[in-house]
């Protein structure tokens, strides 16, 4: 009995030595706006932006002040020039996987510093006519010259308020946004509200 007692006592001290915080795996959705601007790095610099918006869900594992997260987020952003008499809209799905760290946690607020990579293919494309008698024309991105898929480096910051979540990332190209000779270069900026579960 006294063995019996002895070999307890040392496997419940070593489950306490060796006991972690189990990670805590929550799911995100959210919606939010974005702005996308393709600067062409020629001679003269000149820039593209178009605006949209976007909505996804994620997941995010949490240990410690360690978080890691993967999304699947739904982008559609465009452009219409004020003397055009067309408009260009793009959609597009993105796959961002961060690492990140909570520089503050408690158990109502916690913020977030991370940055990651993101893949974006870009789905289908139209061209919409101001005149409603001429109809939308779909493209594909190899048709007006986008590359696809484009990879991009993310950095960003997002804080939890109890189960609400509010998220700002930049990311930037690392390939060319056009398949052409002069480099042109994505910046895309993102912000989002979501709901933690």
């Amino acid at each position: 009995m006294k063995n019996a007692t002895i070999i307890f006592f040392l496997c419940w001290v070593t489950s306490l030595a060796f006991a972690q915080e189990r990670p805590d795996l929550r799911l995100k959705a959210y919606i939010g706006t974005n702005l996308v601007s393709y600067v062409q790095k020629a001679d003269s610099l000149s820039a593209e932006i178009l605006a949209g918006g976007q909505g996804g869900f994620g997941f995010r594992v949490l240990q410690k002040r360690l978080m890691g997260e993967v999304g699947f987020n739904f982008l559609r952003y465009g452009i219409r020039y004020d003397d055009a008499a067309a408009g260009v809209q793009i959609n597009s799905f993105e796959l961002p996987v961060n690492v990140g760290y909570a520089s503050y946690k408690s158990p109502l607020i916690k913020h977030f510093l991370y940055g990651g990579i993101t893949t974006n293919i870009i789905l289908k494309g139209f061209i919409d006519f101001d005149d409603e008698t001429i109809p939308s024309v779909k493209f594909k991105a190899k048709d007006i010259g986008l590359s696809n898929p484009t990879f991009l480096l993310r950095l960003g910051s997002q804080l939890d308020i109890a189960f609400f979540n509010i998220d700002f990332n930049y990311s930037l190209g690392l390939n060319k946004a056009y398949r052409q000779n002069v480099r042109t270069q994505t910046h895309l900026f993102e912000l989002n509200f979501g709901l933690i579960f």
